[in-house]
């Protein structure tokens, strides 16, 4: 965004620079004109020397307004496209953002409820499971909430939020849990292992 934002000033310099050039190129060109009709004027009529050098400065002063104002048009008109054209890449990456953001946030439910799948097959405590299981990309908190629900907050702390950073399990340290009374059990039949690519 800084190097877009970068780019589009050194573009506004540039057409800037550019049209102070054109302006003084033609305000020279008229000055040229005007000094060249006062003289024509001057030996041809011999009108009054201070009317015709008023008619003059009139002249060039109503000119240089008129281009002053063409160049604060151009220039007004160049921030425009500027504001316009970071407004659409504000919001090209704010959707993308959003459009990531909904499909993390699906691959995470159908993780869960995978991991809910197999503690319930295979009478492994839930809590346990998402514990030791392979991290998400999208870095979700292993923590868990009341409910034996995950908790869906970043895992900005060795894999938890600040939340649940506590029931992080330190290395070589044993944890024993009776939490088979908290999941459902099913027919030995059905326990069987989920290929987790067709959850997804």
């Amino acid at each position: 965004m800084e190097k877009l934002t970068t780019l589009f000033e050194a573009e506004v310099t540039k057409r800037v620079n550019v049209e102070t050039k054109i302006i003084r190129e033609e305000y020279k060109i008229e000055l040229k004109k005007a000094k060249e009709l006062y003289q024509e004027e001057l030996l041809g009529q011999k009108h009054s020397a201070n009317d015709v050098t008023k008619k003059i400065h009139d002249d060039i002063r109503e000119e240089h307004q008129k281009q002053k104002e063409l160049y604060h048009d151009e220039l007004r008109r160049i921030k425009d496209d500027q504001r316009k054209a970071s407004k659409i890449v504000k919001d090209d990456l704010l959707e993308a953002r959003n459009e990531y953001m909904n499909k993390a946030q699906k691959i995470h439910k159908s993780y869960s409820e995978y991991l809910r799948m197999i503690a319930v097959n295979y009478s492994i405590p839930y809590k346990i499971l998402v514990r030791d299981a392979p991290a998400e990309d999208n870095n979700i908190c292993r923590g868990m909430k009341k409910g034996n629900l995950r908790c869906n907050l970043n895992g900005k702390y060795d894999g938890y939020c600040k939340h649940h950073h506590s029931q992080m399990i330190r290395k070589h340290t044993i944890e024993l849990v009776d939490d088979l009374t908290s999941i459902a059990s099913l027919d030995s039949g059905s326990k069987r292992l989920i290929d987790f690519n067709s959850v997804l």
